[in-house]
């Protein structure tokens, strides 16, 4: 019994092709978040974000440590150094300092995993994440000018003498918060002017499941019509 013939296998379509999905990671700007993440958590515990010089204030270096408390501003020994206001900003600081550990620790996520989402994909690529940070290191440093101001004019009020001369300087916490703004913007930077492909292939449309699903089908043939059923041509007319 001859085996049964077959004709040829349908060709696929060839607008339908599968890219491969890759994750986009970006192990330099993982490195330098990283960086950034320990640089503001080394700052949130820094003791020295400000030096006292002069008044009866008790306190050589003040730091965000000591706001961590709710009833910080009612110590008497901190009071002649602070005023209430300057207590608030601090506490402001210590919010904005764990938002910027928040947002510099999705975006080492997002650099060292890849996402394949598309939104996500957004997210690492325009580094949203390191550009808050970044806003939030500016913010924390031009708060430190108006808490100095402040303490200054606190200092001026509790001066031990006439004559005596008050100093209000930033020191290491504030130093801390302008080189982890810093390198928030190389970390922009590595994201921003990385090459990335023209297309998208994260498939939140769904077209590369469709893709997947159809070429994994199996192939399809069409029979052959047999040489018994196939009607033969007439014979060439002759006079």
């Amino acid at each position: 019994m001859p085996l049964p013939r077959y004709g040829r296998i349908h060709s696929l379509p060839r607008s339908r092709r599968i890219r491969p999905k890759h994750r986009e990671r970006n192990i330099a700007a993982a490195i330098l978040g990283m960086v950034v993440i320990a640089t503001l958590a080394t700052a949130l515990a820094e003791p020295r974000w400000f030096y006292l010089h002069g008044g009866t204030c008790d306190h050589e270096y003040i730091g965000l440590y000591m706001f961590f408390n709710v009833g910080a501003e009612s110590d008497p020994g901190l009071s002649i150094c602070v005023t209430d206001q300057a207590v608030e900003l601090m506490r402001v600081i210590i919010s904005f300092v764990f938002l910027g550990i928040a947002l510099s620790l999705v975006a080492f996520v997002l650099d060292t995993f890849g996402p394949i989402s598309r939104a996500l994909k957004i997210i690492r690529r325009h580094a949203i994440g390191n550009i808050l940070t970044v806003l939030l290191c500016v913010t924390v440093n031009g708060f430190c000018y108006w808490i100095s101001v402040l303490i200054e004019n606190q200092l001026e009020e509790h001066k031990r003498g006439s004559g005596s001369s008050v100093e209000v300087k930033f020191d290491v916490g504030f130093y801390l918060i302008a080189g982890a703004g810093g390198l928030s913007v190389i970390v922009v930077a590595t994201n921003m002017l990385k090459r990335y492909p023209t297309y998208d292939d994260s498939g939140d449309d769904g077209s590369d499941d469709w893709d997947n699903e159809f070429f994994n089908m199996p192939p399809t043939f069409s029979p052959a019509v047999p040489s018994s059923q196939v009607v033969p041509a007439p014979p060439a007319y002759a006079p």
